[in-house]
């Protein structure tokens, strides 16, 4: 309150004296003052709304003292008290304040000046603790109402958090989340490194040198379960000391949404097998690792025969079910280092890298060509299907991408137009057609 604002007092007195004069000197100094002469009668009236200031004069027992002190601070929870205590009942003034009393002045040591002055202290502390606790309640709220765990730590150990952080971490109380972020960890996180002497590295930088950002793999203390995080560390000052605020957000969901969007992206949503994304990402390792291993590279081209036909005999929904099978039996057929991948409707392909011996490269369509001549049960039906197989080498075919899947493409049409059921190698003009009927033509 400034020094022209009227400040309304209500002084509680028992006796008169020394305060009814220092009240009635500064009185014409902005203040405006009620004098009641006990508690009891005080308490009756509206004391928070109708006064800034409580001046209580105590009993000189101390149990009564200290008595009168709480029961005026539960009428009066919000303004100042100022206990007017005897000179003798100085030795428990520190149990007035635990009480409640924001502050006190002897009886017979202060004159208008003091009193005045101790009464607009007394209003200023009020006046800053209020604003304290309405930042502390905002500052509370954000940080309980955040979905982020929310920490407090030093180099030793989690001294404070958040309700989010019990919520993400799974433990049952704070006080069993009190641990060094190494006790919230798997052993080792995804690079290799202990945990916790890198959790100790990424502390004491965050402490020396500032803010800290990196990525996280903690524990649920309730599961077990691990799950990817972010963490940021800030340096901060708490009573004159330097902590750290962690803030860890649980990325499992956008882990989730991102995996689920990069399959999206690379794989066949029908058969599950590498799209034709995915196929072209494969193809470019694989030639390159090819090129540095000095080995060779085959690549297949599968186009199944008469699939728009037998997708207008048998239905679409059952068409699809021959595309799920045929692409199972493909996967089947080869190696597992090997990439099935479907590039369209009814064509399929396959990298096999690291080709030691080309001519093993016959026995494997074979392989794919029985498999796919196989009976497929549809409804009441049995239906068989064929393919026809082109196949070209890397470097012996072509020395880049394109020239490869150029010749393969050729060399599928080849066994195509021979017949279909079968494969055909890419061949060089001058070596003239090259392509192989499986034994098995009846359903060509």
């Amino acid at each position: 309150m400034s020094e022209t604002e009227l400040i309304r007092v209500l002084s509680i007195e028992t006796e008169a004296g020394d305060i009814q004069i220092s009240l009635h000197r500064f009185a014409r100094m902005h203040f405006d003052v009620t004098r009641i002469c006990s508690l009891r009668e005080a308490l009756q009236e509206e004391v928070e709304s109708s006064y800034d200031v409580l001046l209580l004069d105590l009993p000189h027992a101390e149990t009564e003292a200290l008595e009168t002190v709480r029961i005026a601070r539960q009428s009066a929870k919000r303004i100042p008290i100022i206990a007017l205590t005897a000179p003798d009942q100085t030795d428990f003034c520190q149990k007035m304040l635990d009480a409640g009393a924001t502050d006190y002045l002897v009886k017979g040591d202060f004159g208008h000046n003091g009193l005045a002055h101790c009464i607009r202290n007394a209003l200023h502390r009020v006046k800053l603790e209020d604003a304290l606790c309405r930042s502390e309640s905002r500052f509370r709220t954000l940080y309980d109402s955040t979905v982020d765990a929310v920490m407090l730590l030093d180099e030793q150990s989690v001294f404070d958090c958040n309700e989010a952080t019990l919520t993400v971490f799974g433990c049952a109380s704070q006080e069993a989340f009190y641990l060094h972020l190494a006790d919230l960890s798997p052993p080792e996180q995804p690079c290799g490194a202990n945990s916790r002497t890198l959790a100790d590295q990424k502390i004491a930088q965050a402490l020396n040198e500032g803010n800290q950002h990196f990525d996280w793999v903690f524990e649920r203390a309730d599961t077990g379960a691990s799950f990817p995080a972010e963490v940021m560390l800030s340096r901060t000052i708490l009573e004159s000391k330097p902590i750290l605020q962690a803030v860890v957000r649980d990325l499992s969901e956008r882990k989730l949404a991102e995996e689920l969007t990069w399959r999206q992206t690379h794989f066949d949503g029908l058969t599950q097998l590498p799209n034709r994304q995915m196929f072209h990402e494969r193809l470019k390792q694989g030639v390159e690792d090819s090129a540095g291993a000095d080995m060779s590279l085959a690549l297949f081209l599968i186009d199944i025969d008469r699939l728009k036909e037998i997708n207008e005999h048998l239905g679409y929904d059952e068409g699809d079910s021959l595309l799920i099978e045929a692409a199972r039996r493909i996967g089947a057929s080869v190696r597992e280092s090997d990439t099935v991948a479907r590039l369209d409707g009814d064509e399929f392909a396959v990298i096999l890298p690291e080709i030691a011996v080309p001519t093993n490269i016959e026995r494997v369509a074979q392989k794919i060509i029985q498999a796919l001549n196989q009976p497929y049960a549809s409804g009441d039906e049995t239906t068989r299907l064929s393919a026809s197989i082109g196949i070209a080498f890397y470097p012996n075919d072509a020395v880049t991408i394109k020239e490869l899947l150029y010749n393969a493409e050729r060399a599928m049409y080849e066994a195509k137009n021979a017949g279909r059921n079968r494969f055909s190698y890419f061949a060089q003009p001058c070596d003239g057609p090259h392509n192989v009927a499986s034994p098995d033509t009846t359903t060509g």
